[in-house]
């Protein structure tokens, strides 16, 4: 049965394969070859965030994710549908050079929409991409990118 980090280390590596495949839109493939993609529940997560942010200026940072039952009275299964939130930060005075010749935040989280809709994990339902939407924040421009899918979760018997 496939687990939940299952689908957040799935969603890292495809973010980190279609960022460093040279196929984009984007005229500097290069510079999206150079952004992290962290996974929250990495042993050290608040220092690699830190360390992407002051060092290279835009990170994608793949949630954890939660999930809501959709059987209201089977109690022989749970029908999970999983939410689940990319965050793509940019620190312009760090990311960004003049003239800009690199993805801004919001380009990147419109490649990690394209990237992560219709995406199938195995032991998933393939990836639906929810919404976009622009966080508020003084110092940094950040997007996120909601996903969902569905699993079945099998119970537990002793």
């Amino acid at each position: 049965m496939p687990k939940l980090t299952d689908l957040t280390t799935g969603i890292e590596g495809r973010l980190n394969a279609v960022f460093n495949a040279g196929n984009l839109w984007t005229p500097n493939q290069a510079a999206l070859a150079k952004i992290s993609v962290l996974v929250q529940d990495a042993k050290d997560v608040e220092n690699e965030i830190d360390e992407a942010v002051e060092q290279i200026g835009m990170l994608c940072l793949v949630n954890m994710p939660s999930f809501q039952n959709q059987e209201k009275q089977n109690t022989d299964i749970i029908n999970g549908r999983i939410h689940l939130i990319v965050e793509v930060g940019e620190q312009p005075v760090v990311w960004r050079d003049d003239p800009l010749t690199v993805p801004t935040a919001m380009d990147v989280a419109e490649i990690v929409a394209r990237a992560l809709n219709g995406f199938f994990i195995s032991g998933f339902q393939k990836l639906h991409v929810v919404s976009g939407n622009f966080q508020r924040d003084k110092k940094r421009q950040v997007f996120s990118v909601e996903v969902e899918t569905l699993r079945l979760f099998d119970p537990i018997s002793v």
